[in-house]
């Protein structure tokens, strides 16, 4: 056996060995809270998903409740879920929110995905890790992410990288008051259940980082 063959067979054999299995990783890049934000209560939070898996959406959705109400927050799961940005879905959105009845929305989304090809539609939190307009509500937030994204070819066989965003809207005017932006990387590798707890957890965590919510 050659040398280069030799040293393929070695790399094979230790990307499939069970300490070096791929599983999704979840972690937080950067979140930001209003002024005075922190300490305020929520009162009832409404819970709005946006993905390309209605099913992944519901585990979501009642995830997030949960941790919530363990916080003391009066959270519940909508079941609604969004998958498109059309004229019609903007629509059926602007009215799952109008009949929430809820102090404040948690809209949770995937903002972009990353395999061969990458799909970058635009974001509420902009490079410098600050939302690039606090004054969007949170009806003008489901409309910017219009974009059907921009493909850019990757490596075959690439590990699947999600972007995703929580934010919180508030009040009458359903106003930005707190936003993270979350990566996890080899999306779908591993435990689904394991990887849908990390992503709340991740979420959740960010929250009392922030002085938002309260540890349980």
């Amino acid at each position: 056996m050659s040398q280069s063959l030799r040293a393929a067979f070695v790399t094979l054999l230790v990307l499939l060995s069970p300490a070096c299995a791929l599983r999704d990783k979840t972690t937080l890049e950067a979140s930001w809270a209003a002024a005075g934000r922190g300490g305020t209560s929520l009162g009832k939070v409404a819970i709005i998903t946006v993905a390309d898996s209605e099913f992944v959406q519901a585990e979501v959705q009642q995830r997030l409740a949960k941790g919530l109400r363990e916080r003391g927050v009066n959270a519940v799961a909508t079941g609604r879920y969004f998958t498109r940005y059309t004229d019609e879905e903007r629509e059926r959105f602007r009215a799952s929110v109008q009949a929430s009845g809820a102090d404040t929305i948690l809209l949770a989304r995937v903002t972009s995905r990353e395999t061969r090809v990458r799909e970058v539609p635009d974001t509420i939190m902009g490079p410098a890790n600050m939302p690039a307009n606090t004054s969007l509500d949170v009806y003008g937030a489901f409309v910017v992410y219009g974009g059907l994204g921009r493909p850019m070819p990757q490596a075959d066989f690439a590990p699947t990288t999600v972007a995703s965003e929580a934010s919180l809207y508030e009040g009458a005017e359903r106003k930005l008051s707190w936003s993270a932006k979350i990566r996890t990387r080899n999306a779908g590798t591993g435990d689904r259940a394991a990887a849908l707890d990390e992503y709340v957890g991740v979420v959740l965590g960010a929250m009392e980082k922030d002085g938002v919510i309260r540890r349980p």
